[in-house]
This record gives structure tokens, C-alpha cells and sequence, in this order.
């Protein structure tokens, strides 16, 4: 599984493109300066 790491703070996501990489497989961490916050993944 790829996993992509997105600073908020950097770059604010958009949810849409991030639902379309998971459901693609890509697991997504999301990071506030650097420290993990969040993960999403699919099923």
C-alpha cells in the first residue's frame, strides 16, 4: 500500500481528491507541522 503524508498547514486538501487516492489504495496521513494527526485508509 502507498502512503502519502499531506501537511494541513502546508497545503490545505481537498476531500474529494483524497477520498478518489484512497479508494485508489493510497493511504493518507495528515499532519499538523509535521506530526501526524489523522489517517485515512480504505476497507
Amino acid at each position: 500500500m502507498l502512503t502519502k503524508t499531506i501537511d494541513i498547514k502546508k497545503k490545505p486538501p481537498d476531500i474529494k481528491v483524497l477520498l478518489s487516492l484512497v479508494a485508489d489504495g493510497t493511504e493518507i496521513v495528515l499532519t499538523d507541522n509535521d506530526i501526524p494527526i489523522a489517517r485515512l485508509g480504505g476497507t
